[in-house]
């Protein structure tokens, strides 16, 4: 029969101890855990992307997670706030077509969170000024339009 002393017992606790304490430092280390305070851009009052904004803050909160949201005029300083990492903006709201790989290539996209469909309503006929197909044609244009005239008109790639 196998007799433990006293001193073997206290050796074995230590050491047990030890290699639970030294594992616990290396993956907190190694994999830190996420952060407990997180500020998203969203938009002006009243928008979509304040909307969004609210419902990930209500979300995030189930987890321990608090989320500031700092609103904004829209997608374009969103995405002017996350290349800026003095900003503080860890998440931000954008439109699609703001910006590519090229011109943010530390970014990361986490997808697509809704569709925006939008109509471009104009006047033909001979009061009209020009045509849509004026309008844009040749320029390299692709219209992005916001009631805070955040990313009015974007340069296209062309």
């Amino acid at each position: 029969m196998l007799r433990l002393g006293r001193g073997s017992l206290t050796k074995g606790l230590a050491t047990i101890l030890s290699i639970i304490g030294i594992s616990w430092l290396a993956l907190e280390y190694f994999i830190p855990s996420p952060p407990s305070r997180i500020t998203i851009a969203t938009g002006p009052k009243g928008t979509t992307f304040d909307y969004f904004g609210e419902r990930y803050r209500e979300r995030f909160a189930r987890a321990g997670v608090r989320i500031d949201l700092r609103e904004t005029a829209g997608a374009l300083e969103n995405f002017k706030l996350l290349q800026d990492p003095n900003s503080g903006v860890h998440i931000a709201f954008v439109t699609g077509g703001i910006a590519d790989r090229s011109q943010a290539p530390e970014l990361v996209s986490m997808g697509l969170i809704f569709n925006v469909p939008f109509w471009i309503f104009y006047r033909s006929g001979e009061s009209s000024s020009c045509s849509a197909y004026e309008l844009f044609n040749g320029r390299g244009l692709y219209p992005h339009f916001s009631r805070s005239r955040s990313a009015s008109i974007a340069k296209g790639r062309g």
